[in-house]
């Protein structure tokens, strides 16, 4: 039995589906015959130094850290890497699976020190975007150096498959954060006579992610009608919660937000929604994100707002699932939403089509395939 070490630079705890895409990974690894462990870095000390799940092995080594990444976490991240190094001693493994850049150093140790291969998952499509300007040249040549020692490179998106292969990468896999069939099968449309309408975010709340413009095109909806609702499902990060008080002033009888949820309140949630808004600013980190809880909401069949990024214009204008906005602009949110509010036979249709799109092409069922073709030519 083949033993992968897949490398994880958060506590792997999974919470509002933020870790779906390792465990996706790491179930169709175990299902397929191969022994998983993930080693995991528990930057809080509050979770399980060791816990089994649904067959995965997980391993958590614990250094105080916060949950993001920058210059400043540097020391701590060498104490982790020195303890990985350290816990891995005396134990055997036959590849290492590194989620996001951070870790490719050590995994490029481990393949060198081992002779075994090295897969990159890389999560982020700009890894440069939250560094200052003057660094961005440096670390996107720094990202360069590093993939190229991976044997294979797995992405979210067409944006990075095309990044990695332009670097001459030879190896780059399509590995969508997409949603199981199982979703699919289970959909229930939520009933389009029902009043009022409520449009939906699912997933955490924190300063500009999308959360001041969808706020600002629900109040100038608000000005044209009253029959609708906004509904949002996440946690709202301590920092951010007295401004988003400050932005829903006014409208509190019309939002609704509860708190953080597991991801297997999904369904449960989306049941509650009839439109699903995603609109983000298209900065330097987010033009090319695709996020996850766009295919969640294909998949449960809701209709889409979204922002023009991470390709999502290509699959609504290829399956009419949707709606593409200007997100800076509130008139564009708020005449997308009176849209879909006004036309409730197109917005069933696009809800239809968002599960077809799925079906054909946006589910783990066919992620899966091109996972376990990876890992075979690599171990062969």
């Amino acid at each position: 039995m083949k033993h992968v070490l897949i490398l994880f630079s958060m506590s792997f705890e999974p919470y509002q589906g933020r870790y779906l895409r390792v465990y996706n990974e790491a179930k169709a690894m175990v299902d397929n015959g191969y022994q998983v462990t993930i080693l995991a870095w528990d930057r809080s000390g509050k979770n399980k130094p060791v816990e089994i799940r649904d067959g995965i092995r997980i391993e958590r080594i614990h250094v105080n850290a916060r949950d993001t990444s920058n210059l400043k976490s540097l020391p701590r991240f060498l104490l982790f890497a020195a303890k990985v190094i350290s816990f891995l001693k005396n134990k055997t493994f036959d590849i290492v699976h590194c989620h996001n850049l951070q870790l490719m150093p050590l995994g490029i140790y481990l393949k060198k020190r081992r002779q075994i291969p090295l897969i990159f998952d890389s999560c982020e499509p700009d890894y440069f975007a939250l560094y200052p300007s003057v660094l961005h040249g440096a670390i996107k040549l720094f990202e360069k150096i590093l993939a190229r020692q991976a044997d294979a490179i797995l992405v979210h998106n067409k944006y990075q498959v095309n990044k990695y292969r332009k670097m001459g990468h030879p190896s780059v896999s399509l590995i969508g954060s997409y949603p199981t069939l199982d979703i699919v099968r289970n959909s229930k449309l939520r009933s389009s006579g029902k009043k009022p309408i409520v449009v939906g975010r699912i997933g955490s709340i924190y300063r500009d992610n999308g959360i001041e413009e969808i706020l600002a095109g629900f109040r100038l909806l608000l000005e044209r009608r009253n029959n609708v609702q906004l509904f949002f499902a996440g946690r709202v990060f301590d920092a951010y919660i007295a401004e988003f008080n400050r932005l829903i002033n006014g409208m509190e009888d019309k939002i609704t937000v509860i708190g953080a949820f597991d991801s297997n309140d999904m369904p449960d949630l989306y049941r509650q929604i009839d439109i699903s808004i995603m609109v983000y600013q298209r900065s330097l980190w987010f033009k090319n994100i695709t996020p996850t809880k766009f295919f969640d909401s294909l998949a449960f069949g809701v209709p889409v707002i979204v922002s023009d990024m991470g390709g999502l214009k290509d699959i609504i204008e290829q399956y009419k699932c949707g709606i593409v906005v200007d997100e800076k602009n509130p008139k564009s949110v708020a005449d997308a939403m009176e849209t879909m509010i006004n036309l409730p036979e197109q917005r069933t249709l696009m809800g239809l089509q968002g599960l077809k799109a799925v079906k054909e092409q946006f589910n783990w069922d066919l992620m899966k395939e091109n996972l376990l073709n990876t890992y075979s030519m690599l171990l062969s």
